[in-house]
């Protein structure tokens, strides 16, 4: 397990009894780690809770390695927490499938990040013709149909680009690699699109 704290400083404050005791207290999340402040009478005491965030890292040999490819949304991370991702999963390739790589998250545009990248000994590769149209994105950014979205984007891919469907493949069979935009979640991400293409390769996908 590689332990990720939530660095944007999540916290809050109850009191408990410590007849209760802290282990099994309802009020008490799995995923919390608690910091005991010390008894404020003889029954009670204050316990602040910070959230952690876990991430398994990779147990697979080289051989179990090969054939998945992992795709991630940086939304809520910094640099330094995607990376430390990366390397908990021995990703040696990051792809970067945005249409615009700039960024107003800091270290995230392509220049720093691609930099960033290559001082851990991570390759960066930049596949814009990947990216989800302007039109097709704007018109989902407005209110648009998920469904239609993603339809419109496997239009765009068989119709106009197939041939970087190509060499994506072509890349991630060189090295462990992973997919990355900036949806947390890939169900709302292109990415799902591009995952499933993979998938009908005989890849398979993991999304961190």
């Amino acid at each position: 397990m590689c332990p990720n704290t939530d660095r944007n400083g999540f916290g809050s404050e109850v009191t408990v009894s410590e007849d209760a005791g802290i282990r099994g207290n309802p009020n008490i999340n799995e995923g919390l780690s608690p910091i005991v402040n010390g008894p404020t009478s003889k029954n009670k005491a204050t316990v602040q809770f910070t959230l952690v965030e876990s991430v398994s890292c990779s147990i697979l040999s080289d051989e179990e390695d090969s054939g998945i490819v992992y795709t991630i949304g940086y939304e809520g991370l910094t640099v330094e927490e995607l990376i430390e991702k990366l390397k908990c999963h021995r990703i040696r390739q990051l792809i970067d499938v945005r249409e615009r790589s700039a960024s107003r998250k800091k270290g995230f545009s392509k220049i720093p990040l691609r930099q960033r990248l290559e001082e851990e000994g991570i390759a960066y590769v930049h596949m814009r013709t990947l990216g989800a149209p302007p039109e097709i994105r704007h018109e989902y950014k407005k209110g648009g149909s998920e469904k239609i979205f993603f339809e419109r984007y496997e239009k765009h891919l068989n119709e106009k680009v197939s041939g970087e469907i190509t060499a994506m493949e072509k890349h991630v069979s060189e090295r462990t690699s992973v997919l990355m935009c900036f949806e947390r979640s890939y169900l709302r991400c292109h990415r799902k699109i591009l995952a499933d293409k993979l998938k009908d390769m005989r890849y398979r996908v993991k999304h961190l």
